[in-house]
């Protein structure tokens, strides 16, 4: 009976889990690194890691951010629930000194894009976090009203240390 009622309580969380719909906001997150209450009216939770989202009024714009404990780097991969084929942004703060890349994941790998898409960004260390908030034209990601994603963070200023940490998330958007 408690392996039926596991099960049943599995289900229903991978389905509330998939199912959120991401509501359209009228004022636009700014990508500063600091996230304002109310700042992004999705907020998936992952542990100790905060993954926000908000979408533009006229659905343009996908704006994201990744607050994570760690002094160390932090990543949102976007159109991909793997790493392999994911449109990456890496970003640290290192003593003050911000650094934000955008890749691409080959494999178990990934490597610097040479074209940039970002429309804005920024990253953040304050109190033992990391935050990275940034915007992209939606229609690059957002595929038949659903947004994948993949997120991770290390714990060292290197985009190419290992993840301490890691995810993937999928969010209906209508």
């Amino acid at each position: 009976m408690k392996k039926i009622v596991m099960c049943i309580v599995t289900l229903l969380m991978m389905f509330c889990l998939s199912a959120q719909v991401l509501p359209k906001g009228q004022d636009v997150p700014v990508s500063d690194g600091i996230i304002a209450s109310g700042e992004y009216p999705l907020i998936r939770a992952a542990g100790e890691t905060d993954i926000g989202i908000a979408l533009s009024s006229d659905n343009s714009i996908l704006y994201l951010s990744i607050t994570a404990p760690t002094e160390g780097w932090v990543s949102l991969g976007l159109g991909s629930l793997k790493m392999d084929g994911a449109f990456m942004v890496f970003a640290f703060d290192n003593k003050g000194k911000p650094s934000i890349t955008e890749e691409t994941g080959r494999g178990k790998s990934h490597s610097v894009n040479k074209t940039n898409i970002l429309i804005s960004s920024a990253v953040k260390e304050a109190e033992g976090k990391t935050v990275l908030e940034f915007a992209v034209k939606s229609a690059n990601f957002v595929k038949n009203g659903k947004l994948d994603m993949i997120a991770a963070f290390g714990k060292r200023d290197s985009r190419t240390a290992l993840h301490a940490w890691k995810t993937s998330l999928s969010v209906q958007i209508q």
